[in-house]
């Protein structure tokens, strides 16, 4: 006679596959910051963040005209200033624009981010290339451990995204084509800090968002670069199309009490 057991494969099975993702979706415990000092000296200087964190990215050194622009949009992070500056195709526009960006939200200065590209692909590059960063920087990890070490834990994956908790509590971190949602974690200034990207004729307006707080949020800076075409620039027609973005919808993300 054979007894028959209670034991239920499927259930343990169930019980095995859940503890298992429980512990690939926690991404604590987060280190401390490796070099206190290297990441202090950058906090007010955006040129110093582009070259501590992003000498790949800057292998020339800057001219007069990039100390120029970097140095307004310094201020314009900061301080608030509304500013248009123009230089040659291949000069770092974008590349400054993607480090600005970072600064911006990494150092606390902001919490919402939006850069307007001229197209959703030109966009979604933008996003890409700073969510790469973000991944997989191995200096900004050592420094910004609390902010990089849970988005190099989703592996890339939105779906990783969803249930990452740090030492069993919820990040509430985001991972997606147009925008990307910092992590909470302990001792960071920009959790539920956001960056987002899009084309200028795209979903710009009416963008806002609830914290887990209850706090309702909206960009309050804009980064537009090279909101123009090739094709848009030769016609009057678009080019004013395009002004009028700038100055009613992109100006007006802030909402009707805030300035951008």
């Amino acid at each position: 006679m054979i007894a028959r057991s209670n034991f239920d494969g499927n259930e343990y099975d169930r019980d095995y596959h859940n503890q298992k993702r429980k512990s690939t979706q926690d991404c604590g415990p987060i280190p401390a910051c490796e070099d206190l000092a290297r990441r202090s000296a950058t906090e007010r200087s955006l040129e110093k963040w582009c070259l501590t964190y992003f000498a790949g990215w800057f292998p020339l050194p800057f001219c007069n005209d990039h100390h120029r622009v970097i140095a307004k949009a310094e201020a314009a992070v900061i301080d608030g200033l509304l500013f248009a500056f123009a230089m040659p195709r291949g000069s770092g526009k974008t590349t400054i624009a993607k480090a600005c960006a970072m600064w911006a939200i990494m150092h606390g200065h902001r919490r919402w981010v939006e850069v307007v590209a001229a197209t959703g692909k030109m966009a979604e590059k933008i996003l890409t290339d700073i969510k790469k960063q973000l991944r997989t920087n191995d200096l900004l990890l050592r420094d910004f451990p609390e902010v990089c070490l849970p988005f190099a834990h989703l592996e890339g994956s939105p779906l990783r995204a969803r249930g990452q908790h740090c030492n069993g509590s919820p990040t509430f971190i985001e991972w997606g084509k147009e925008q990307t949602v910092f992590p909470i974690i302990k001792g960071t200034k920009c959790g539920e800090s956001r960056i987002t990207c899009h084309s200028i004729d795209g979903a710009i307006r009416g963008q806002q968002a609830s914290t887990q707080s209850g706090e309702m949020i909206r960009p309050d800076m804009v980064i537009g670069d090279d909101p123009q075409t090739k094709a848009s620039a030769k016609s009057l027609m678009e080019t004013e199309y395009r002004r009028e973005i700038i100055m009613g919808d992109v100006l007006g993300l802030s909402g009707p009490t805030s300035k951008i």
